[in-house]
């Protein structure tokens, strides 16, 4: 977070008020799903061509964390915000639900 959201956080917690995460599993990045190698189709293809080689790392030990709690990836990160003090609205795909 950037020193005015790390503000803002600070000025609802100590108001008691919860922020709503967006995006909480970072457009489907954090989820597993997706690699280098697996892209989505469509406009996401080209920006997760470019975010993903940048955040291996992260998804790596984010990926650590959920095989040693036996939990999937999206799990774990949305866990995280809610640890961290927001409410996580993870969203999905209408063709998911069917």
């Amino acid at each position: 977070m950037g020193e005015e959201q790390t503000e803002l956080k600070a000025v609802c917690d100590s108001l008691g008020i919860q922020l709503i995460a967006y995006s909480p599993l970072g457009l489907g990045l954090l989820t597993g799903k997706y690699s280098t190698s697996v892209l989505p189709n469509g406009p996401r293809a080209i920006l997760f061509g470019q975010i993903l080689p940048g955040i291996g790392s992260l998804l790596s030990s984010l990926r650590e964390v959920a095989e040693r709690r036996n939990k999937t990836m999206s799990q774990v990160a949305i866990n995280w915000c809610i640890c961290k003090g927001t409410i996580p609205i993870p969203g999905v795909k209408s063709s998911l639900l069917r």
